[in-house]
């Protein structure tokens, strides 16, 4: 629940950095894109996990995804675009992951039935990825 909070987290803020900083009309469409598909399962998981009667997960994200976050709004131009494409094709990597083996053998199943809804999601998200990935190029 912690790890689908953070991931969501984190793409709401690279979508946003991608509008702020990204003049490639493919990177602002992705970026677009995640900012409201994450935005909507940041709001299913809130309801799955209030139906579940948990508590929310703090928000905030990984140190790792910091990392990540700071080296995305260093980076400017090409540079940027490039960067961008290839957190989001790593990113949503590891979130299918994370949203597999929940689906597969999580022990809340509000939550479960929501990873098992949410993998669909996430692969169409890694094949957006990598098509922005072989559109903006690569280092």
């Amino acid at each position: 629940m912690n790890a689908a909070a953070q991931s969501d987290a984190f793409e709401r803020l690279e979508a946003t950095t991608a509008l702020a900083l990204s003049k490639s009309g493919a990177v602002r469409a992705f970026a677009t894109r995640m900012l409201s598909e994450h935005e909507d399962s940041t709001q299913k998981l809130a309801k799955a996990v209030s139906l579940a009667g948990l508590e929310p997960p703090q928000p905030g994200i990984s140190g790792d995804q910091s990392a990540f976050l700071a080296a995305l709004q260093s980076a400017r131009g090409d540079a940027f675009d490039r960067l961008y494409a290839r957190h989001q094709a790593l990113v949503h990597r590891a979130a299918l992951a994370t949203q597999e083996g929940y689906a597969a053998e999580g022990d809340v199943p509000t939550l479960k039935g929501l990873a098992t809804d949410t993998v669909t999601m996430v692969r169409n998200h890694i094949t957006g990825a990598d098509q922005l990935v072989a559109s903006v190029g690569s280092d």
